[in-house]
């Protein structure tokens, strides 16, 4: 019942306005990366690629296409629910795979499927593009894609 509430809330409000859902759970009704509780995805967002290479990391297990078809978010669902992990997993994910490298981060907050992205003068559909109900993958699965010893970049708000 709640879930067919809250799809309903999504899908009624994305007519007219843009509709950003996180791929966490948190704790309380806050945004704030402490008071995140859980997840059970890791994901990286393409901005610009239309094709991407995978390189030696498993099929995701959905790909949303979330405006043009080079705006693209896959998820792949893990057996690691915490927090710090899946951050630092998203991290590694984004530079082994080129991905857009601001869109790890574990409070990062995503387009649904079913909504429309509402551009000047154009709405795009957010749509499903690939999905699988595969087993849930291993962190170890992840290994191939190499450690981000420190941030390629460190900007504050006022820059």
């Amino acid at each position: 019942m709640e879930r067919t509430k809250a799809l309903d809330f999504i899908r009624t409000s994305a007519i007219e306005k843009d509709v950003y859902l996180s791929p966490v759970l948190h704790k309380i009704r806050s945004a704030k990366k402490e008071h995140i509780k859980k997840t059970n995805v890791a994901w990286v967002e393409f901005d610009g690629k239309v094709n991407f290479d995978l390189k030696d990391i498993p099929e995701p297990d959905w790909i949303i296409q979330s405006s043009t078809e080079d705006h693209k978010h896959i998820y792949w669902k893990v057996d690691q629910h915490d927090p710090g992990v899946i951050e630092e997993l998203n991290r590694r994910l984004a530079y082994h795979l080129e991905a857009d490298s601001s869109g790890w981060d574990i409070s990062q907050v995503l387009r649904p499927p079913e909504t429309i992205n509402h551009k000047p003068n154009k709405n795009l559909p957010v749509k499903v593009i690939k999905s699988t109900s595969t087993d849930t993958h291993s962190i170890s699965t992840f290994d191939k894609a190499p450690s981000v010893e420190k941030a390629v970049i460190d900007l504050s708000y006022d820059q």
